[in-house]
């Protein structure tokens, strides 16, 4: 399973004060029609994340996730290992620091 980019713990200005950061990624690759969407809602939702992930018109994924660096950190080591016995092949072809947003409760699947 190719994952190129990271989501590592680098700490970007949208940090927010209790260590909380969201992240507006863009996924590329065979991310389509391969339970991508459904396998991010139960690993965000397991872990605590808040947050949304579409499929877009073009093919790519589209997802903000919201949490510590911990617990993004677990989320795509947990993520990546939902495919170990069918490897996919994707890339983060974008990661952007957003500001946090205190509105949400749980991770959900937008149509």
């Amino acid at each position: 399973m190719a994952q190129k980019g990271t989501a590592g713990p680098d700490v970007g200005p949208a940090q927010g004060l209790d260590g909380v950061r969201r992240l507006r990624l863009r996924f590329r690759g065979q991310v389509q029609g391969v339970g991508f969407r459904w396998n991010a809602e139960r690993v965000a939702n397991s872990l605590g994340l808040v947050g949304w992930v579409k499929n877009e018109w073009d093919g790519s994924v589209s997802m903000e996730l919201q949490g510590t660096d911990d617990q993004i950190s677990q989320f795509f080591g947990l993520f990546n290992q939902q495919y170990r016995r069918y490897p996919i092949d994707y890339r983060i072809e974008q990661k952007d620091e957003v500001p946090p947003k205190d509105d949400e409760a749980g991770f959900v699947v937008h149509f």
